[in-house]
């Protein structure tokens, strides 16, 4: 009490030299109250090799380039750590970690501001195989907009797709009109993401319903395997027919689904 009094006597003398505290003129620079608190009026500037700041049994510290932010209690054991921010109703708290690690964002969102970053799974590594990637760089979820790039009109759709990384879930309920009577292939277009080339036979897809047309003859959807965002359909009958144009002319409304590879 004695060192502080005299601390809070020179300091409000004025301007002063002395070894250690300095402010160069005549402003308070750190004031102590009768409870010994400390304010100091334009924040703490730590230097040195090893720095720290201790708050009852928490702190901050620097060794080397790294920078600690310590939170403990009394015993040293199960502290926890928050960061709370001003805003509407008060100081709130906005991401709490317990004292095993675990992280709980009270409000907000975590975003990823880079692409191509996201969360690693880096830790496991228990697959076997090559080209393994362990991040989780994407996700996505909405609605896209069947297309029929040989021709034709969807005058009805309800759609909804949801990407995880690199895998697409795509499904969509259209009715369907005038498409080209042709030999070309029969083709929907639109799908939410490009098909990664080469990647066609790692699909899985079903038709779920066919209004006016007996589709057991017929597969359910493939993604078009020179890339794109378009599927077709194959035969089931034995040969590696896929359909033309000409062989869809009664199909009207029809509902399917389809999981299939992107890269974008």
């Amino acid at each position: 009490m004695g060192n502080a009094r005299k601390l809070a006597d020179l300091l409000a003398g004025g301007a002063f030299n002395s070894v250690g505290i300095d402010d160069n003129g005549d402003a308070t620079t750190i004031t102590i109250d009768a409870n010994e608190d400390i304010t100091a009026a334009n924040g703490i500037y730590l230097s040195g090799d090893l720095t720290s700041l201790t708050v009852d049994k928490g702190g901050i510290d620097r060794s080397g380039n790294t920078t600690r932010i310590i939170s403990g209690r009394s015993g040293g054991n199960y502290a926890d750590f928050s960061v709370n921010i001003a805003g509407v109703g008060g100081v709130n708290r906005q991401l709490y970690m317990d004292y095993q690690g675990n992280t709980t964002l009270d409000n907000g969102n975590l975003v990823i501001g880079t692409s191509g970053k996201g969360i690693s799974f880096a830790a496991t590594g228990d697959a076997s195989g090559a080209n393994q990637s362990e991040l989780l760089d994407d996700y996505e979820e909405g609605t896209w907009t069947a297309t029929l790039p040989r021709g034709g009109t969807v005058s009805s759709q309800t759609t909804y797709f949801v990407k995880v990384g690199a895998m697409v879930y795509a499904g969509a309920n259209i009715v369907i009109s005038g498409q080209a009577n042709e030999g070309n292939l029969f083709r929907i277009g639109g799908l939410p993401y490009a098909v990664k080339t080469g990647s066609h036979y790692h699909a899985s897809s079903a038709i779920t319903y066919s209004a006016s047309t007996d589709l057991n003859h017929v597969y359910p959807p493939t993604p078009y395997s020179g890339g794109g965002s378009e599927l077709y359909f194959h035969r089931n009958d034995g040969s590696a027919t896929a359909l033309a144009g000409s062989q869809v002319q009664s199909i009207g409304q029809i509902i399917f689904a389809l999981v299939y590879i992107t890269d974008s």
